[in-house]
C-alpha cells in the first residue's frame, strides 16, 4: 500500500468516526460521534419529557390535595363557629403544618392531613 492509499484510508476512517450513522459500528463494536451525539439528544429529550410529567403529575396531586383540604375546611368549625372563609397557603414542600385565615380573619395553623 502506497503512502497515499494510507493516507487516504486514514481519512476515511476518521470520517467513519465522526460521522457514521447511528448504531452503526465503525470498529470492534465501537461507534461514531454522531452515534453518541444523537443518542445523548434522545436521551436528553425523554429526561425532559420525563421531568415535564412528573411536575405535571405533583401539580395535579397537589391542586387535588388542596380540594380535598377546601371541602374539608369548608366543613370545619373552629372554637364552635364555622369556618366562613379559608385561604391555602402552602410551606415549602408542601409538608407540615398549614396556614388557613379563619372565620375571625385572624391568622392560625391547624393541621388538617390526618383529616384528608
Amino acid at each position: 500500500m502506497t503512502a497515499k492509499n494510507q493516507s487516504e484510508a486514514a481519512r476515511d476512517l476518521s470520517q467513519q468516526w465522526a460521522n457514521e450513522d447511528e448504531d452503526t459500528e465503525v470498529a470492534g463494536g465501537e461507534y461514531s460521534a454522531k452515534h453518541y451525539s444523537k443518542k445523548s439528544a434522545a436521551s436528553a429529550t425523554a429526561a425532559t419529557q420525563q421531568a415535564s410529567a412528573a411536575q405535571s403529575a405533583a401539580d395535579q396531586s397537589l391542586a387535588q390535595m388542596s380540594a380535598n383540604i377546601m371541602q374539608y375546611l369548608t366543613s370545619l368549625t373552629y372554637s364552635g363557629l364555622e369556618l366562613q372563609s379559608a385561604q391555602i397557603a402552602w410551606p415549602d414542600g408542601a409538608t407540615g403544618t398549614l396556614t388557613v385565615n379563619t372565620w375571625n380573619s385572624t391568622w392560625a395553623a391547624i393541621d388538617v392531613y390526618s383529616h384528608l
